[in-house]
């Protein structure tokens, strides 16, 4: 079997143009979501990444910082996740067997999940 087991979260399809803390931090998101922004720091430090994090661990700051970073990046993943990459395993994210554990459509404020309707899908690009 493959060494890996774990779910896949398409996380490569986001990689284009980020540091490799953001798109550690776009895999943990995908994974925790952002309702507990102290649990994401702590992995976030494991992988011992340059990025926002304080040095001294405090979760106050770790907190505001990850809050801002994702305010920052999630447009950028929201925009990905509407055009419906095709994903490194060849799952886009409305085919993708482990879509129920992936955290990023609400996390971005898309609860619909991908396309929400026909305008979004046309962008007003007639």
């Amino acid at each position: 079997g493959e060494p890996h087991e774990e779910p896949c979260h398409g996380t490569a399809a986001f990689a284009e143009g980020l540091e490799p803390w953001e798109v550690a931090l776009v895999e943990l998101v995908s994974q925790n979501g952002t309702g507990n922004w102290p649990l994401v720091a702590k992995k976030l430090r494991e992988k011992a990444l340059p990025g926002p994090l304080s040095s001294d661990g405090s979760d106050e700051e770790d907190t505001a910082a990850l809050e801002a970073e994702w305010a920052r990046l999630s447009p950028l993943v929201r925009d990905k996740l509407e055009a419906q990459p095709e994903m490194p395993c060849g799952h886009s994210c409305s085919t993708c067997p482990t879509r129920h554990d992936c955290q990023l459509h609400d996390a971005v404020g898309d609860n619909g999940g991908g396309v929400r309707d026909i305008e979004d899908l046309a962008g007003g690009r007639r």
